[in-house]
């Protein structure tokens, strides 16, 4: 053996490349055979490696003289390539290697390994500086390794590696450009990839990325389902590595949130739980967990789960590094729970963390709108007009940061509703409308409680303004919340929902004087109440559709039910002045109906019952009350306390207008008196000074 090769191949061996140092002169290694040449060629490659792990600078220049010592050899160059692309973290090193293969290809354009890697290389840079273009010139580059391996299969890597790598670019190209086209592409290769035996752990996890991010972008079940098969595969093969239990969880995550159903949150929460067994200090972990319990807690109305996910929220929040983006899910949650179990400390700690949200991202459209949403519970709970102004505020600088952002115009429409609904302001109640308009614009039309929310202000509306037009809207609002025709199941919704429809109904019966309506609201609302029987509310304003029924179509029948549910309610809410007068007047309706010469006890039963009522009204506040028992004791022809009670109702603003008192059937009795309509004319004289 020559003496050249005898020492070099004891320094590949003892890796004592220093020993290089003497044979760099070109005086010596011209000297050399080919054999040695191409070995010293590759030692000082390796050396360059040692180099540029250590930091050192004499890399290029060990790199360039194993070039010229190997006479320019495509391999050496790829060589070179490998080494510097194996720091994909490091942008110079990306280029230098970028230049290595370029130069490999240039003295080889055949060579597949080198295109293949540079295809790698332009992925890398890709990832690192959050460029498309990279992963476009990277395709082409795959598109060439392809062509040439068709011709000359490898005998590195197989079409399986090829295929992967190659969907792989494309799905990243997918997430930088939000085109469905690329994430079909990559999905092909991935499959192209599983046809020739792919079986790596991180290609099933690739593949299922790519299809969980082409499901996102079109909310498509079938492809999550897809995505969830092959992250099952990854736990199959290694079942105690936590990407697979977590990738699987997220998947069903997204599932649950775009097809809500029981098997999802089961396998979702399965896999959380497998994933934070296995790394019990992953705050991403702990952070998607609480999620999928906010989403679940809100779908069944558990206060249990919901709490369970303010846990998780605070464990992620210890561990996490992406404060802001736990800060806002924790916020979001306390939030909708405060709201819904109206309780303060948990709607001030919400608004606590969305405020430190935006400390740390101001930039959050997002959090503006849970900013302004907290508001707005607090304006409802204090009952104060000024943190809907507030709101405003947060809502409007929200639409600075994302003039389309739906939840933004939502949030207005809510505020300007509450403030509308509050001093029932008809503009503000017109200007929540038409945000909500501007809501659906913005492609916000997915949420079934907008339509519901949409619904309640076009009933307050048509509540105002007595126009029919807005409550035919609500109602065809209120059905696209609900999403079923009138006579199915409401089990699975929303109750009070259900209820909004049923009131709908009712009002739009009476104005329309149309007993058909007021039978559906019947309907509508006896399901409700048949759900629910202790929801108050429904079994009130179905009191309430009865009675209209029955003064409607003359029929006793209906105020017979209206009555029976007048007790129930009473029995918890006995000092609740509305029900005492509604009932009130009911049983007057009832009373007229029934009236007869023959029998008068069984109407004068009905009337004394009904003074009672109004009479404890009266004594609870409600000051209509004693307009109402003015007009009883005018049917009862009691004048004297029929006037007592229409000057006691003029005393605290409770008369209606003009027109109303004068035409008001009830009142006829009392209209033959002289003093009644000594009381009429110096009304109406009052009145005239007044306008004037």
């Amino acid at each position: 053996m020559a003496a050249f090769q005898k020492a070099l191949i004891e320094i590949q061996e003892t890796q004592s490349f220093e020993r290089l140092e003497s044979y760099k002169d070109s005086k010596i290694w011209s000297n050399m055979t080919k054999i040695e040449r191409d070995l010293f060629a590759l030692l000082l490659i390796r050396q360059g490696a040692q180099q540029l792990e250590k930091g050192e600078g004499k890399i290029l220049d060990n790199f360039a003289l194993a070039a010229e010592v190997g006479d320019n050899s495509p391999n050496i160059f790829y060589q070179q390539g490998l080494i510097f692309s194996s720091y994909p973290e490091n942008n110079r090193t990306l280029h230098l290697a970028s230049e290595a293969f370029s130069k490999a290809v240039g003295e080889d354009p055949n060579f597949f390994m080198a295109w293949y890697h540079w295809a790698s290389v332009f992925v890398a840079k890709g990832v690192l500086n959050g460029e498309p273009h990279y992963f476009i010139e990277s395709n082409k580059k795959f598109e060439k390794a392809l062509e040439l391996f068709s011709v000359n299969p490898s005998q590195e890597i197989g079409k399986d590696i090829l295929f992967w790598k190659w969907g792989t670019c494309l799905s990243l190209l997918g997430r930088h450009s939000g085109e469905p086209i690329d994430f079909y592409h990559a999905i092909h290769l991935y499959r192209c990839a599983s046809q020739h035996g792919c079986e790596e752990i991180d290609f099933f996890n690739d593949h299922g990325h790519a299809l969980a991010d082409l499901a996102t972008l079109m909310d498509k079940e079938e492809l999550f389902l897809e995505a969830g098969k092959l992250f099952h595969e990854t736990i199959q093969k290694a079942p105690e590595l936590i990407d697979g239990w977590y990738n699987r969880a997220c998947c069903f995550l997204r599932l649950c949130e775009i097809a809500p159903q029981e098997e999802y949150f089961d396998l979702a929460m399965k896999s959380f739980e497998r994933a934070a067994e296995i790394d019990p200090l992953n705050g991403q972990v702990w952070y998607r967990w609480g999620q999928l319990e906010a989403n679940l807690g809100k779908l069944k109305r558990s206060q249990k789960i919901l709490e369970s996910s303010l846990e998780k929220f605070a464990k992620a929040d210890e561990l996490g590094s992406e404060h802001h983006l736990i800060l806002r899910s924790w916020a979001e949650t306390e939030l909708y729970l405060g709201s819904h179990v109206e309780r303060l400390d948990l709607i001030q700690s919400a608004r606590v963390k969305i405020i430190k949200c935006l400390e740390l991202d101001p930039d959050s459209a997002d959090a503006w709108y849970i900013y302004g949403a907290c508001l707005n519970e607090l304006g409802h709970y204090f009952e104060e007009e000024d943190f809907f102004y507030q709101a405003l505020e947060k809502f409007h600088y929200g639409l600075t940061l994302a003039p389309q952002h739906p939840l933004l115009w939502y949030g207005l429409a809510l505020s300007h509703f509450a403030i509308g609904e509050m001093s029932e302001e008809i503009t503000m109640l017109e200007k929540s409308i038409e945000y909500c308009n501007k809501v659906m614009e913005c492609g916000g039309e997915a949420f079934p409680q907008f339509w519901n929310d949409w619904g309640v202000a076009l009933l307050k509306l048509a509540e105002l303004s007595n126009q029919a037009t807005h409550i035919e809207l609500a109602i065809e609002k209120f059905e696209r919340a609900l999403k079923r025709p009138l006579d199915s199941d409401y089990e699975d919704v929303d109750l009070e929902w259900v209820y909004n429809y049923g009131c709908a109904f009712d009002l739009l019966g009476e104005l329309n004087e149309d007993s058909r309506q007021i039978e559906k609201a019947v309907n509508i609302l006896s399901q409700v109440v048949q759900l629910e029987p202790n929801y108050i509310h429904a079994r009130y304003n179905l009191a309430l559709a009865l009675a209209h029924l029955g003064e409607i179509t003359c029929d006793i029948e209906p105020y017979y039910k209206a009555i029976d549910h007048f007790h129930t309610i009473l029995e918890v809410e006995h000092e609740d002045e509305m029900i005492h007068m509604d009932f009130g007047v009911s049983l007057i309706n009832l009373a007229l109906l029934v009236q007869d010469a023959h029998q008068p006890e069984r109407s004068q039963a009905f009337f004394r019952q009904a003074e009672h009522h109004l009479m404890l009204a009266a004594s609870l506040g409600n000051c209509q009350a004693y307009y109402q028992l003015a007009g009883l004791y005018s049917l009862t022809n009691h004048f004297s306390l029929a006037m007592n009670y229409i000057e006691r109702a003029q005393f605290f603003g409770a008369l209606p207008s003009f027109e109303d008192l004068v035409n008001d059937d009830w009142l006829d009795n009392l209209r033959e008196t002289s003093s009644f309509r000594q009381f009429l004319s110096n009304l109406s004289s009052q009145q005239s000074k007044d306008d004037n």
